[in-house]
């Protein structure tokens, strides 16, 4: 397992990007923007932290640790082989959840309102899938927690602490790992005590996930 660290370019409906928030290059095909898309820049440092949380459960639109269609953590893209590592270490991958949004810009706009802290309404995201880490398969999950390449603070986030996503609240103790910025720790914390962890993915190879 490799040690921690660290569109599909078709017209205005679908875009990808790179690990850097920025647009993918395509083999064959020029890096141009579509017509009236935005780029999508990293998500601010000050905003990947996340709140305390009891701001965090005093918020109408937070969600419990278990339990509805959203996940604790957004991941906004993973590889392929990231992807293999964690389904080998017990994780699922679950189908595309498309009862929201197309990929449109409209859709990519409120993604990016998102991932900026904003509140939305999940139902104009665009569709996404779910890395879902169960509980049952702790053992070999805290494995993965310690050694994914995913399992920091640039790929990680929970914006203006999640709720105004819709993001599920963390169990209270993993939410102090957060705010310590003790990404692993907080997600082995959720884990240890008897939750699943959820991570809520956009894109796969930088591709938009249909």
């Amino acid at each position: 397992m490799t040690p921690r660290g660290g569109a599909r370019a078709e017209p205005a409906e679908r875009r990808g990007l790179d690990r850097h928030g920025r647009p993918a290059r395509r083999a064959g095909r020029p890096a141009a923007m579509p017509t009236g898309a935005s780029r999508v820049p990293p998500v601010p440092a000050s905003r990947r932290c996340g709140v305390s949380s009891g701001e965090v459960r005093s918020s109408a639109i937070a969600c419990v640790y278990f339990g509805g269609m959203s996940g604790h953590f957004l991941l906004l893209n993973i590889e392929s082989q990231e992807l293999r590592e964690a389904r080998e270490h017990g994780a699922t991958w679950s189908g595309a959840i498309d009862d929201h949004a197309p990929w449109n810009n409209a859709s990519r706009r409120v993604l990016q309102r998102a991932r900026n802290g904003e509140k939305i309404t999940r139902k104009e995201l665009p569709p996404h899938r779910y890395l879902e880490c169960a509980y049952a398969n702790r053992a070999k999950l805290l494995k993965l927690f310690e050694a994914a390449p995913w399992g920091n603070a640039h790929r990680l986030s929970r914006p203006n602490g999640g709720a105004p996503m819709g993001l599920k609240t963390l169990h209270p103790e993993a939410q102090k790992a957060w705010d310590s910025n003790r990404i692993v720790d907080a997600m082995k914390t959720q884990l240890e005590k008897g939750f699943d962890v959820t991570f809520e993915v956009y894109y796969l190879d930088a591709l938009e996930i249909g």
